[in-house]
């Protein structure tokens, strides 16, 4: 048996069985697997979109979407409210900022008691190198935020009140911030 290496003029190749496969063709070589690329990140795109939209959705329901961004304006309100400030240092890529925003921070009760007690303000860590976060890098420096989650609570002066630290093998983590967070309301009234 002999082995074709250049296709006869007819068909391609000779009439005699062949030992290794005939050479495939531009489609299946190219086309195919650009086709199942492209197939794949479509379908990469429809689910990173749903997931995002699930999260924007779940934000707008009671999640940190209307917390303040700005400390200086979170400190305006606080004094016109006279309100305590909660401030929340965090970052999308901190798996434990995400379990605590998900477990403590967007449920009902706890979402509900920030609201009418404190101005929370939240600062994503990887924005503190903008110009325009000053404020917000100078009181990382002074409280030494070194890991994240970090929450800390001032009274409307700005004296600081309390800090908690997150702490995800508790149990209730719900009610324990709910706790924490109504002594430091107290605490930051009484003027302490």
């Amino acid at each position: 048996m002999s082995i074709p290496t250049e296709p006869s003029g007819r068909s391609g190749y000779d009439n005699e069985a062949l030992a290794v496969p005939p050479r495939s063709s531009l489609t299946s070589r190219v086309l195919w697997p650009l086709v199942f690329v492209l197939v794949g990140i479509g379908a990469w795109g429809v689910l990173n979109y749903a997931g995002g939209a699930a999260s924007a959705a779940e934000a707008e329901k009671g999640g940190l979407a209307d917390w303040e961004a700005s400390l200086e304006k979170a400190f305006e309100k606080a004094k016109a409210e006279d309100k305590p400030i909660l401030v929340y240092f965090t970052a999308d890529w901190c798996p434990p900022c995400q379990m605590f925003k998900k477990e403590v921070l967007t449920k009902a009760e706890v979402d509900g008691l920030i609201k009418e007690q404190v101005v929370p303000v939240l600062v994503d860590v990887d924005t503190l190198q903008d110009k325009e976060r000053e404020a917000e890098m100078k009181l990382a420096a002074k409280l030494k935020v070194e890991f994240i989650p970090d929450m800390y609570m001032f009274d409307s002066e700005g004296n600081r009140v309390g800090r908690y630290s997150f702490n995800p093998s508790e149990s209730d983590l719900p009610g324990k911030f709910s706790k924490w967070l109504k002594e430091g309301v107290a605490k930051a009234k009484a003027g302490e």
